[in-house]
């Protein structure tokens, strides 16, 4: 957990000093039945965290009321319920992870991971919220739970917009059984008017929350005054409940006479000056010492507080604060633990600032040491001034945090600090530059390269100022300023005085020149050099960094680094879905389809696909997933999931928002066209006429010689005139003679085609089309270097790693033809021999089955673990007690879930309880 216990913690009821408010709650309570939102919009000190603590409980009995005696069980509960307290600095992520936690008991039964959800939701792309949004709202919506409530108090210290917009998608999807709650000063930017005109919100003022005359007499009665003081100060407070409060003093100790005199008028601006006279200068000096001090901490414990002050008494001083109710809300995360109210605790600070400056630093170092939320705890060493500290804290948990994929964590504290610190700093520089990476942002990762190059020089730390030079080249590369960043890499010393992470990089970073400039072997050797060097290494975020471009999957010469890839990614992996795990499936389905191994292919690709799912697939993820089905279904036969798979890849260029991916991996660019011409070669590997015309029809323009991946783009397209007079009805002998011919013209560059992995598909193709064109002895001809191939000792094209997409049509129709004397007969049995391999499953059999398909019990497509969870989610377990049974992490428990769900076709845990008590034994 990254934050605070206590943001997730409701308040409670302070021991007989809270004046119940029934009447006001049951009104909360059933609006919070009836609207999609409820909003209780006051100013400071209208008692808006109480009246939601006391609604919940109203909404409670409401609720198991309507339920009947005995509902619910410990995974289900009649009343969901989520509380969130909002921060200043909170933002979308963080906000989220909050909610994810807070929400983690009712065992909502997600279907990508809630780790997915959130970097989902915080992507720039409008798609990408959209679909966070509704998948949170299909969760809250399988929910056991009768009804659910989601509260998030002090909205107002929120501005970030990010929030305001997703909070906005998810009120517009939400269902009936939920409501959102906030409590706010102001109103929030939500599409208020909208929510009031369909009646979807319910809404309690200022003048809703005042005090009545019987509740400002109960609060005098509960503090020992009088009714008619009561009065008088209801009267000069307009039942402004801090006012009241204030004007009432705190509990009167056992024993006292009521009837003390009232206070004088409260108006905001003399809420601080009667605070300092009529409360804090009340106390004993001991307890005034003990307040001041103490202001620094967000939450106070016993064992947080004495620590902080010193002072041995704290828990008896936190025990007399909540007594005489000195404005502190109480939580419950692991013990007693208080939240002083934003105005008292506003007041203290002043105070301290003034009477004792010079304790502060120390303080806020204290307060710093104790503290698990490292925002918090960097935010108080930074009020202490204490940058060394502060820069160390975060440099120390920086990587681990971006390993995990959370940019905005770091990129949160990292604007807490001075912008001239971070420029300052060459670890703080670092930092922000891989960020920067994370986002696809070249610009500010190159600018903060650069500071981390001459920050680090200047310690003179040679290790880290060569990483940043790889960094700054990986920038200027993303920029497509390839000689810029040739240059920077031709600074670096020899191979062997760089750091293994510096030395890998580098590789991988001329691998990407290589493929850019033409040089089409050189990317095989310089991934190559990247993968050996990594060999034995564990650090999954390091493999992470080397993933492979979607494009070099196409090339000869990556068979080998390609399979050191997939060995070594998936063994610095945790046995978990993550999108190292899901590339490297991906990778190992390509693998499998170039050696003709349809059914470890299609096997493969569905653990792919299962963990893309519930990683929300992201767009890298999405790439190489997509790419991997397209092929292997369109070898197996499966023209519509081949289809799929062209959707799937094609659709990473469609879902980035306006301005965060680089001109060069947009819609219309060289990159683009590279990746729809492999959709062709798809299509036309199916003989799928109509879509290989109408992609052929999208491809761009050609590159200039002199532009990136020029020479790649124009040795791909040379096929492109056989392959379009193929599909323009190649059933003509006339016409696939042409074909033929078109097709031949492009092997006059053979050298080429080969070095982008294109010659023996070529040749496939160019003997199925003279073949067609009554000319076997052409057809034989073009077909019998590639027969060649698959006789050497190493097995051939598919070992060396030559990517051909013959299809299943073609490699049946030639390995069918009556060769006659064209082809010898070794040549005729290796011809069989391949086609039997590539199709000897037959398209039916090699089809990825559906749950249970065939079998009439969809229980046989569960694992047997799988069925273990089911078994257990029946009997009523939560997730934890599941868990704990099977000695899993609750993320695998999670995990499983989903899968039953999936391959069950099944919504909640509730349906897929009772399909496993009403299935046949």
């Amino acid at each position: 957990m990254n934050f605070a216990v206590s943001k997730i913690q409701p308040p409670r009821l302070r021991r007989g000093t809270l004046v119940a408010r029934p009447a006001l709650a049951g009104r909360i309570a059933d609006a919070m039945l009836q609207h999609r939102l409820v909003l209780l919009g006051a100013a400071a000190g209208y008692g808006k965290t109480a009246a939601l603590s006391q609604a919940l409980d109203h909404l409670a009995d409401r609720v198991q009321a309507q339920a009947g005696p005995g509902a619910g069980t410990d995974a289900s509960a009649p009343l969901a319920r989520a509380w969130l307290s909002a921060d200043g600095g909170d933002d979308l992520p963080r906000l989220l992870d909050c909610l994810l936690a807070a929400l983690e008991p009712h065992d909502l039964p997600w279907r990508l991971s809630p780790e997915a959800l959130r970097a989902m939701a915080t992507t720039p792309a409008p798609e990408a919220r959209r679909q966070a949004a509704s998948t949170l709202v299909n969760a809250l919506e399988a929910c056991e739970a009768r009804h659910g409530v989601i509260v998030i108090d002090d909205l107002h210290r929120i501005d970030d917009a990010a929030v305001h917009d997703f909070l906005d998608r998810v009120l517009e999807r939400l269902g009936p059984r939920w409501c959102i709650a906030i409590a706010s000063r102001t109103d929030p930017p939500l599409a208020l008017a909208r929510l009031r005109a369909v009646g979807a919100l319910a809404e309690f003022r200022q003048a809703d929350l005042q005090f009545t005359l019987d509740e400002a007499r109960a609060l005098a009665q509960a503090v020992g005054a009088d009714a008619g003081t009561a009065d008088t100060l209801l009267a000069r407070t307009q039942g402004w409940a801090v006012g009241l409060r204030l004007a009432l003093g705190p509990t009167p100790p056992p024993g006292s006479r009521p009837g003390a005199a009232p206070a004088p008028l409260l108006v905001d601006r003399h809420v601080f000056d009667f605070l300092a006279s009529e409360v804090l200068d009340r106390q004993p000096p001991p307890m005034r010492r003990f307040l001041l001090r103490s202001a620094v901490l967000a939450e106070l414990s016993p064992a947080r507080a004495a620590e902080l002050t010193g002072d041995a008494d704290a828990a008896a001083w936190l025990d007399r604060i909540e007594r005489d109710s000195l404005f502190a809300t109480v939580l419950e995360p692991d013990g007693p633990t208080l939240r002083l109210h934003d105005l008292f605790r506003r007041f203290l600070l002043e105070r301290l600032r003034r009477d004792h400056p010079d304790e502060l630093p120390a303080l806020w170092r204290r307060a710093a040491a104790g503290e698990p939320d490292l925002d918090r705890r960097i935010g108080l060493l930074l009020q202490a001034q204490a940058w060394g500290e502060a820069e160390a804290l975060l440099d120390a948990q920086g990587l681990a945090r971006l390993a995990e994929g959370r940019v905005d964590a770091v990129l949160r504290p990292l604007a807490q600090f001075p912008p001239g610190r971070v420029t300052a700093s060459p670890r703080l520089s670092m930092l922000r530059c891989l960020a920067a990476w994370a986002h696809w942002d070249w610009p500010a990762m190159c600018d903060a390269a650069r500071a981390a190059v001459a920050g680090f020089t200047r310690e003179a730390d040679p290790e880290r100022t060569m990483l940043a030079q790889v960094y700054e080249a990986v920038a200027l590369s993303g920029q497509g300023q390839t000689l810029g960043a040739q240059a920077a890499l031709q600074r670096l010393p020899a191979a062997t005085e760089l750091s293994r992470t510096a030395h890998v990089l580098a590789e991988v970073v001329r691998s990407w020149h290589a493929l850019e400039q033409g040089d089409l072997p050189g990317v095989g050797r310089h991934y190559g050099a990247a993968i050996a060097a990594l060999q034995g290494c564990t650090d999954a975020s390091l493999w992470y960094r080397c993933l492979p471009l979607s494009l070099n999957m196409l090339l000869p010469g990556m068979a080998a680094p390609l399979r050191a890839f997939v060995d070594g990614a998936l063994l610095a992996t945790e046995a978990q879905p993550s999108p190292l795990r899901a590339v490297a499936l991906a990778v190992e389905t390509w693998l499998a389809t170039c050696r003709g191994d349809a059914p470890h292919a299609l096997a493969t690709l569905a653990r792919a696909e299962a963990d893309a799912r519930w990683l929300g697939e992201p767009p890298n993820v999405r790439a190489f997933v997509g790419a991997a089905q397209a092929a292997a279904q369109a070898q197996a036969g499966h023209a519509a999931a081949a289809r799929a798979g062209i959707e799937r890849l094609l659709s990473v260029f469609d879902d980035a928002a306006p301005g965060t991916r680089p001109a060069r991996t947009q819609r219309g660019s060289t990159t683009w066209g590279i990746h729809l011409f492999f959709a062709l070669r798809v299509a036309d590997a199916l003989d799928d006429a109509d879509t290989v015309q109408a992609l052929a029809a999208r491809l761009p323009p050609l590159p200039a010689n002199d532009e990136s991946l020029a020479a790649l783009a124009r040795t791909l397209r040379l096929t492109l005139p056989g392959r379009l007079a193929w599909h323009a009805g190649a059933r003509q002998p006339a016409q696939a003679r042409a074909a033929a011919e078109a097709f031949a013209a492009a092997l006059v560059h053979e050298p080429a085609l080969a070095a982008a992995g294109l010659d023996h598909e070529l040749r496939w193709r160019l003997a199925r089309a003279w073949l067609r064109g009554e000319r076997p002895a052409e057809a034989a001809q073009a077909l019998r270097p590639v027969l060649a191939a698959l006789a050497t000792p190493v097995g051939g094209a598919a070992a060396a790693g030559s990517v051909a997409l013959p299809g299943p049509a073609t490699l049946a129709e030639l390995a069918g033809a009556p060769w006659g004397e064209a082809l010898t007969p070794a040549e005729q049995a290796l011809l069989h021999a391949q086609a039997r391999h590539w199709l000897g499953t037959g398209a039916a059999d090699s089809a990825p089955m559906a749950a249970g398909a065939g079998t009439g019990d969809p229980a046989l497509a569960l694992s047997a673990r799988e069925l273990d969870v089911l078994a257990r989610i029946a009997a009523g377990d939560s997730n934890k007690l599941i868990a704990r049974a099977l000695a899993l992490s609750p993320h695998t428990v999670k995990r499983h879930v989903a899968n039953i769900l999936d391959k069950l076709d099944l919504a909640s845990r509730g349906q897929a309880a009772a399909w496993y008590r009403q299935r046949p034994r």
